[in-house]
């Protein structure tokens, strides 16, 4: 019990700590805990001297048997708490009976040792017991509750004559097994081994029993019969923490380290101890990284979702080629926008969080606990031992990981800065050379963005994969870990925060903009007479059967096909582009021509999906596109298979709608419903337009 309690009250004085100390690697960890234990030490010390000022008090034979038995069981300094088996007891072992006892022989056992308690434990807890039991009328149920009450409560000699007595009246298998239990602890093996041998004869499958004789056993110093009885508890119970733990000291004080590996995991897998996780440091002190339980514990914690991390580690895209910089920086803009918002919510809760524990929170905690520890008051919330151990390991692994990757990191980023070298120099060179183009230099950037896209996305799944496997167990253990709700609040808000600060620093997009062709003034070139006076203002068209080639002084175009149309178009002013598409279409014309003359209405509509090349044979954009037309009016038109034309009269227009990978979405609005420009007075001289 001291060493046990020596090793909680150091885990308490690291919890309350934990806002002003936090060790970052193994062996400061290991220092940490080592200031702390000299503090537990000293604590220790005072109520040992307390506890046994009352105890010396108290006469009697077999009461200095049990401290004597304590002594041996428990002598390990402070924080090493485990199990030191006792050495062989000869006159223990001399005291047996040779056999096993007849339910008879037992009956007699049992009253003989009634008689002999009686006689040789103090008066006062013999007469209170007698009390006891004469006003529970000898019932041995209610003899027995009496009894594990009175233990629980340190009557220890009271609990001993009441559920001894108990057992004269009725030979019940659970009765003599909680009686055979509590006379081993008490410090009587030698007394509790006869009982429990008869109960495990008549009833082998009683996993209690058999714990408690291998118990028993052990405490006289018979190992090899200690071990035979765990090993037939352990095949009906696998995982029972106190028989896998005293099985696992027994075969590390034989060498035989791999069985005791064993055995104290299996103690830690049926419950946390902290007798099996010393068992377990005692066989890794010279390689503490593989201590480990978390393999242990975690298939048991069914773990609640505190904070959904997937909703921040899906990064924004990567920028692939210049054309798509426009949509990769608003999604870019967009997440950084949600993620600070959260940053800085987290960042107030942390501090209201701290605020609230106030400035000497953690020496009110330790005040409180050691007010509670001498009064014998419960000290430590549920769980909160195995807490802080998983805690403490998941933190260090962590940590551990996270200092692993240091070279991979400095080894990406250097070659990302090398990338970005090797770019500028390209860059300077093409805008210096005689051949440099648009083209050219939207090439040169589609080469580098997909090599510094890689560098990235290699560069955050890395470290997500560490933040993503610890977030998890940092939250759900700091629960259990925390001293109070104000202490589990601030590690919560803590770990979130540095969570949401890695995510953040990871989230890095290389965009480069698009180089685009801008237009130059056309410089007017000189009209031949014959056509000044027309200005271009019409176009030559040559039809053929399922057809038409138009040429203006703005494009060329040409259209075959009626249900089925193919288009191709040049423009010779502008971005001087060119456009194919193929689609379906129809077309009206109801008109009556007389001479160059021609009158009436025509109508048309066709669904297309086209692809637009730049001049240097780029393919810049590609898409779908719908148009209706529709108009009336008069046209003058010479020749017959080739037309020039001219309108002298007409009105109409055309709607649709055009979507394009890169353009994006346009809509056509009808020629009425546009606002009409101004003419200008003299052609050289452009309106002002405010816009």
């Amino acid at each position: 019990m001291k060493a046990f309690l020596s090793v909680i009250i150091v885990l308490l004085f690291q919890l309350t700590a934990y806002a002003q100390q936090n060790p970052k690697t193994q062996k400061e960890l290991e220092a940490y805990m080592k200031s702390l234990q000299k503090k537990s030490d000293s604590m220790l010390n005072s109520m040992k001297k307390k506890s046994d000022g009352k105890t010396n008090n108290i006469p009697g034979s077999i009461k200095t048997e049990k401290n004597k038995t304590n002594k041996t069981t428990e002598s390990l300094p402070a924080g090493q708490a485990g199990l030191k088996l006792p050495e062989l007891d000869s006159v223990r072992v001399r005291s047996l009976p040779k056999k096993i006892l007849t339910p008879a022989e037992l009956s007699t056992y049992l009253n003989n040792l009634y008689d002999q308690l009686c006689r040789k434990f103090p008066e006062d807890a013999v007469n209170s017991a007698k009390s006891i039991a004469s006003k529970l009328g000898n019932d041995p149920a209610k003899l027995e509750a009496a009894a594990l009450i009175g233990w629980q409560n340190g009557a220890d000699e009271e609990a001993i004559i009441l559920i001894t007595k108990a057992t004269t009246v009725i030979q019940d298998g659970l009765l003599l097994t909680n009686a055979g239990g509590i006379l081993d602890m008490y410090g009587m093996p030698e007394k509790a081994i006869p009982v429990l041998r008869t109960v495990v004869s008549h009833a082998p499958q009683n996993v209690i029993a058999l714990n408690n004789l291998g118990q028993a056993y052990t405490a006289i110093g018979m190992r090899d019969s200690a071990m035979y009885y765990f090993s037939r508890c352990l095949s009906l119970s696998s995982q029972h923490p106190e028989a896998n733990n005293t099985a696992g000291y027994i075969e590390l004080k034989r060498g035989n380290k791999e069985k005791a590996q064993s055995y104290f995991e299996n103690s830690l897998r049926g419950s946390f101890n902290i007798s099996a996780y010393n068992g377990l440091a005692t066989i890794f002190k010279d390689n503490k990284d593989k201590l480990k339980i978390a393999h242990l514990i975690k298939p048991k914690v069914n773990k609640p979702e505190y904070f959904n991390q997937f909703k921040y580690n899906k990064f924004p895209r990567q920028c692939l080629n210049v054309f798509e910089t426009a949509t990769v920086r608003e999604e870019f803009n967009a997440y950084k926008k949600m993620l600070n918002a959260e940053m800085n919510k987290f960042r107030v809760l942390e501090k209201e969080a701290e605020k609230n524990m106030g400035k000497n929170w953690a020496e009110e905690v330790n005040s409180k606990t050691m007010e509670n520890v001498m009064k014998g008051k419960s000290y430590m919330r549920p769980y909160q031992l195995m807490g802080s151990v998983m805690s403490a390991e998941a933190e260090l692994g962590y940590r551990n990981d996270i200092a692993d990757m240091q070279k991979f990191e400095s080894e990406n980023r250097e070659q990302y800065n090398q990338i970005a070298k090797e770019y500028n120099d390209a860059y300077e060179q093409l805008m210096k050379s005689s051949g440099y183009s648009c083209a050219k230099e939207n090439e040169l950037k589609n080469r580098y963005l997909p090599l510094f896209a890689q560098l990235n996305e290699e560069w955050q799944s890395r470290n997500m994969l560490i933040q993503n496997k610890y977030i998890d167990d940092l939250l759900y253990w700091c629960y259990f870990s925390a001293t109070d709700l104000n202490d589990y609040r601030h590690r919560f808000y803590f770990w979130v925060k540095n969570y949401l600060y890695k995510v953040n620093g990871l989230s890095q997009v290389e965009i480069l903009e698009p180089c685009e062709e801008t237009e130059t003034d056309e410089i007017e070139q000189p009209v031949p007479a014959e056509l000044k006076e027309f200005d271009c203002p019409a176009e030559v068209e040559i039809g053929f059967a399922v057809g038409k080639l138009t040429i203006n002084c703005e494009k060329f175009s040409f259209k075959a096909g009626e249900l089925i149309v193919f288009k191709f178009e040049k423009q010779f002013t502008g971005k001087r582009q060119s456009t194919i598409s193929i689609g379906g279409g129809m077309s009206i014309d109801a008109a009556e021509k007389v001479g160059p003359v021609k009158a009436g209405l025509e109508a048309g509509m066709d669904m297309s999906m086209y692809f637009t090349f730049d001049k240097a044979g780029n393919c810049t954009d590609a898409g779908m596109t719908y148009s209706a037309s529709a108009g009336a009016g008069i046209n003058f038109s010479a020749g017959e298979r080739i037309k020039i034309k001219r309108d002298l009269g007409y009105m109409g227009g055309s709607v649709g709608w055009k979507f394009g990978i890169n353009s994006g979405v346009s809509f056509e609005t009808p020629a009425m419903l546009k606002d009409k420009p101004e003419t200008p007075v003299n052609k050289n001289v452009k309106n002002y337009n405010s816009n």
